[in-house]
């Protein structure tokens, strides 16, 4: 324990970018740039069901499809309903889709 580092807590002044009425603001305007210019989906085969269920990356938004072709439809459904419905922040130019698949080897 002795290894560790030790840090004093100590409060922002009111002037320093750290202090909570100047850092909120700029966390809200790193996640609502206006340069966004993607969104990522996570994509899983639906084990029980079959198909693909997509899921975005820091937004509530999900789907889900029988193959491929299909999902990227609902995708773009999707995505188009959640920031068309007043979501804080613009419309993605690109929408990402990443696959991921799960594989067990018995040993």
């Amino acid at each position: 324990m002795d290894n560790f580092p030790r840090f004093a807590l100590t409060t922002a002044a009111a002037d320093s970018p750290l202090a909570p009425e100047n850092f909120i603001p700029l966390l809200k305007s790193a996640c609502y740039s206006p340069e966004m210019s993607e969104i990522i989906f996570e994509v899983r085969e639906d084990e029980s069901d079959g198909g693909f269920v997509a899921t975005a990356l820091g937004h509530a938004i999900a789907t889900q499809a029988d193959s491929v072709e299909e999902l990227r439809k609902m995708v773009r459904d999707a995505v188009h309903c959640h920031f068309g419905d007043g979501e804080p922040g613009p419309m993605p130019k690109i929408i990402r889709l990443h696959f991921v698949r799960d594989e067990a080897l018995a040993v």
